[in-house]
């Protein structure tokens, strides 16, 4: 069983002009046999809104009302599940050889919402690359580059979602928020909800200039390039963890 196999919709999320981003991830799904399928496999064209309110920034808005109307699509067509991508996703090494297995177990469980992707910092990792397996997971997490949610659950989440942005930003009950905390929320406030998550990840974030979270340097054209250009060589990320761990330091007066 594959991906394809398993879910009645797998959408990317990606902005029209990040065409940088959209043949990137064309490569990563060609990578693992998935080819674009119209009503099957496709790029969801991202909302971009005018301004960022009520959120604090506005690609996390952006990225949230794609979210809504993804999953309102796959409500109107009754979609037994939805799968979502964001543009940046890059698959690991070992989920080919695992992916039959992995949605074989998901087929076997009770489920609401899985997450294959999320910072694997958060959560200890097996060093055997061939176990795969999923957990029920009830506590934060960040990352929302490569989630699914079941059809029987897409009413209440749609629902609680546009609750949210109904809210002024910071209500105790739940404002708007980024996707992956808005995840983390519904979760707890919903506590007969199985959430799952995949063990190990099975999708992380490529490196690049970022719509939603953009660096003070991504502002300049020539620094962007350059900036880009590390990136693709997986120069960039080290550089960043150099340079933070230098600032720590200073800091702390070492």
């Amino acid at each position: 069983m594959r991906l394809i196999d398993f879910f009645d919709r797998i959408y990317i999320i990606n902005l029209p002009h990040r065409t940088d981003r959209k043949e990137a991830t064309i490569k990563e799904l060609e990578n693992i046999n998935i080819p674009l399928i119209p009503g099957r496999v496709e790029f969801f064209p991202g909302i971009r809104p005018d301004h960022k309110e009520p959120f604090h920034k506005l690609g996390s808005k952006g990225c949230f009302l794609s979210v809504i109307a993804m999953l309102k699509i796959a409500q109107s067509e009754k979609s037994r599940n939805v799968l979502i991508l964001q543009d940046d996703i890059t698959f690991s090494p070992y989920f080919k050889d695992n992916e039959a297995e992995l949605l074989k177990k998901l087929n076997q469980t009770e489920w609401d919402i899985v997450q294959f992707g999320y910072m694997p910092e958060q959560h200890c990792q097996p060093q055997d690359s061939k176990f795969c397996s999923f957990q029920v997971f009830n506590e934060s997490l960040i990352g929302a580059h490569f989630f699914a949610v079941n059809g029987k659950s897409i009413d209440q989440f749609l629902e609680f979602l546009e609750t949210l942005i109904q809210r002024p930003l910071g209500d105790p009950l739940g404002g708007p928020m980024p996707i992956d905390g808005a995840i983390n929320v519904y979760n707890w406030q919903n506590p007969d909800i199985t959430r799952l998550i995949s063990v190990p990840v099975f999708g992380s974030q490529r490196s690049s200039y970022s719509d939603v979270t953009p660096k003070w340097f991504d502002k300049f054209v020539i620094l962007r390039s350059l900036v880009e250009f590390l990136r693709k060589l997986g120069i960039a990320r080290s550089l960043k963890r150099l340079l933070s761990s230098t600032s720590a330091r200073n800091r702390s007066g070492e």
